[in-house]
């Protein structure tokens, strides 16, 4: 089922978490100090109005100041907290004052004798040095201007009034909303910006991760994780490398399973063609001998023959018998060797020595089908092998010359050692055989010249009987046109 769902990348989806927690974090900061900052820093005035005062008491009450050194540290106090003084000696005339003469009639008088106000609230509170005070705000209509006014009757006799103005305090807490503002746009920004890049390096590898993911989809594995963070993304890429070998390794153990599953049915196929064929051929073998001599056995039986007749008739049940025998005693051999029944009986011999005593044995033979045979080597060679089956070999090969050799009909023996290995071969002049039947001729019935068959007294077989030998012993044997005819060979171990 197709998914219609709109793709959101994951670093968008971080970045817009972030931007919009640090968005309400600054927001929320922001109504905060607008609602409550006002209040708590007129409440810190207050305090600060309270501890001034004790401030101002110790001065007045230093013995070792003269008038003006009072005057001079008073003055020096509010320039430092930024606060007026207005002092009243005990019969409340003005002693010292940092506020203009001409302001100081606008000022309120706090009655000396009450701490109460006109709804009976008690407003008396103590500093920390014990100094009794009201505080109070005050707007001054002709100064058009409000102000924290903290009047104090000392214990001695001094009435303090100390006085801040209202609007430098709304003015810091104006500029000071201002920079904070200020300050969390530009904190959003740089935090935006930081979360973005965080959000671009978290989410890289998994993009990384998401292309192998696909490649290995699409049965890649080229492509590897590099990473070499010590995290869950780490942790994941080494999971997918792991997992990407292995599926890697099963995927091409699973290739080569299905090859060889492929190779093993052509071969049962191939079995199965070849076994059809050779039951058909073995069929069609016996067919020729069994239907002449069942003819002449009946000609035997129901015909007067005369003497000369039946003799014939029955050298013809003879040879048919015999070649009938011949051609059992080869499938035997052959179905012996190719199921593994024949066992061999490796020997070290001299095949130079073998070969000059099939040719003395078949000389007549030679001579009858007017082949010239020529041996080239007449030194001792040593091989080891199975010597009564690879005389099979050589007289297969000898056979194979007297019947297709033409022209000079010349055959020649070599053998000769190359690296440790022994190579017969055997040469005889004739025409050359395709690259076609070349593939065929080790197949058992298989002959070049289907019409000689007969003429030949050959079954078809001798090729591959070679060819089962030489498998027993796990060499080679082969077939090459050379110049004037061919020549077959094998291979055998060679010993020193």
């Amino acid at each position: 089922m197709k998914n219609n769902k709109k793709f959101k990348p994951l670093s968008l989806k971080l970045f817009t978490s972030i931007a919009g927690t640090v968005a309400l974090i600054v927001a929320v900061f922001c109504l905060f100090n607008a609602l409550f900052f006002p209040k708590y820093y007129m409440k810190r005035e207050q305090e600060h109005l309270a501890l001034t005062l004790d401030s101002v008491s110790n001065i007045l009450n230093r013995k070792d100041f003269s008038v003006i050194d009072k005057s001079i540290e008073l003055e020096k106090l509010s320039n430092d907290t930024n606060i007026d003084f207005i002092i009243f000696s005990p019969d409340n005339t003005v002693t010292y004052s940092s506020v203009p003469q001409s302001a100081i009639r606008y000022r309120a008088v706090f009655p000396r004798s009450s701490n109460k106000n006109a709804k009976g609230k008690n407003l008396l509170k103590v500093t920390p040095e014990n100094n009794s005070y009201i505080i109070n705000t005050n707007y001054l209509t002709a100064l058009n201007t409000e102000t924290i006014e903290l009047f104090s009757i000392l214990k001695s006799g001094y009435s303090v009034q100390l006085l801040t103005g209202v609007a430098p305090i709304k003015n810091g807490i104006v500029i000071f909303n201002k920079f904070i503002l200020t300050l969390g746009v530009l904190c959003c920004f740089i935090i935006l910006v930081c979360a973005l890049w965080i959000s671009r390096s978290l989410t890289r590898p998994l993009k990384e991760l998401s292309a192998i993911a696909n490649d290995m989809s699409s049965l890649k594995f080229e492509k590897k994780y590099e990473g070499s963070s010590n995290d869950e993304v780490g942790l994941l890429g080494e999971s997918m490398n792991k997992m990407s070998d292995k599926l890697e390794k099963s995927i091409t153990n699973l290739k080569n399973a299905n090859i060889h599953l492929a190779q093993d049915v052509n071969r049962y196929e191939e079995l199965v063609n070849s076994k059809n064929e050779f039951l058909s051929n073995v069929s069609h073998e016996l067919k020729t001998p069994v239907s002449i001599i069942e003819a002449y056995a009946e000609g035997l039986s129901e015909m007067s023959l005369d003497e000369s007749t039946r003799n014939s008739y029955c050298e013809v049940i003879i040879d048919e018998s015999k070649k009938l025998n011949l051609l059992f005693r080869k499938l035997q051999s052959l179905m012996n060797l190719t199921s593994g029944a024949e066992h061999l009986d490796i020997q070290r011999y001299d095949i130079s020595s073998q070969i000059s005593e099939i040719l003395k044995q078949k000389e007549l033979l030679f001579r009858q089908s007017n082949l010239k045979v020529e041996f080239e080597n007449n030194m001792p060679i040593y091989v080891w092998a199975d010597e009564f089956l690879i005389e099979e070999v050589l007289l297969n090969y000898l056979t194979n010359a007297m019947k297709y050799s033409t022209g000079e009909r010349l055959c020649k023996i070599k053998a000769e050692i190359t690296d440790g290995t022994c190579r017969v071969s055997v040469f005889n002049t004739g025409n050359h055989i395709s690259d076609e039947e070349a593939e065929k001729i080790w197949s058992s019935f298989y002959m070049i010249d289907k019409s000689r068959k007969r003429e030949n007294d050959s079954q078809g077989l001798g090729l591959s009987i070679v060819s089962a030998i030489m498998k027993a012993h796990n060499k080679s044997c082969g077939m090459e046109n050379t110049e004037g005819g061919v020549t077959f060979w094998f291979d055998l171990d060679a010993s020193e």
